[in-house]
């Protein structure tokens, strides 16, 4: 019954216009297990309009290896990206990885996981992940990974690198409000996982545990909201017709102005 009515508060939440991917759920954290049955398929989700260069310097930096509250982490220069979603422009600030992947998908954590961190002008944080499975050499990862700053503090200077190179061909996405996943964990934060998944090499993903061999990932977080996903076919969860939806929204509201009447 009580994910009958989540649907419900769903369908009435989309029927008046309502755009957040989930409904009342501001305390929610990261990372997620995103399932069938927590999705929501809507294939009229904003459009992704990445602005990234193809040729940036990185400042590539170890926050604190063999700690798994730090990471790998490659600053950008400011002006080398931008991503463009719902008429909002975000900077790009950094990308990092985590390992095993933070974000599950129905169950099952990727090998690694990457976050483009972005922010807006207003302040606003919005995070992009990138799921990668062992499988073949990643040559756009390779400048990095190649030459990993192994040493806690350690700094790595990476010229000439494509960032249009880490993002796959097809940008379908899962979306939801979260936080971030490591200290302070920052509510707010609009995330994006991108559906398609890269690969890196077995030796790759090597390199990468041997800085962090307890893993850099925050545990599964409690979630009872909805994910919004353009990936047609994912969504076990059924789609409530609007005829149906603005029914349900308006009987309890004529109820009530029928007892005040009364």
């Amino acid at each position: 019954m009580q994910s009958v009515t989540k649907l419900l508060l769903w369908g009435c939440a989309l029927a008046i216009g309502v755009r957040s991917s989930t409904v009342a759920h501001a305390a929610v954290q990261s990372p997620i297990n995103i399932t069938s049955y927590n999705t929501y398929y809507n294939p009229a989700l904003p459009a992704f309009n990445f602005n990234y260069s193809s040729s940036t310097t990185l400042d590539v930096h170890n926050t604190g290896s063999p700690d798994t509250e730090a990471t790998v982490k490659a600053i950008v220069g400011a002006g080398a990206g931008s991503l463009t979603l719902g008429g909002t422009t975000y900077d790009l600030l950094q990308f990092h990885f985590h390992a095993p992947a933070e974000h599950l998908i129905n169950g099952v954590a990727s090998a690694l996981e990457l976050h483009f961190v972005h922010r807006s002008a207003g302040g606003e944080l919005l995070v992009v992940g990138q799921l990668f499975v062992v499988g073949a050499f990643n040559s756009s990862i390779d400048p990095i990974f190649s030459d990993l700053p192994l040493v806690s503090g350690d700094q790595k200077t990476v010229d000439g690198f494509n960032l249009n190179a880490l993002l796959p061909n097809t940008l379908t996405s899962f979306r939801y409000d979260g936080s971030l996943t490591t200290s302070p964990y920052t509510g707010g934060v609009k995330w994006n996982v991108l559906t398609t998944h890269s690969s890196l090499s077995q030796t790759q993903l090597d390199g990468f545990l041997a800085l962090f061999p307890n893993g850099d990932s925050r545990e599964e977080q409690d979630f009872d909201g909805f994910v919004l996903t353009d990936l047609h076919g994912f969504s076990s969860v059924p789609e409530p017709t609007s005829m149906a939806i603005g029914l349900l929204c308006v009987i309890p509201i004529v109820a009530r102005a029928r007892q005040k009447r009364s």
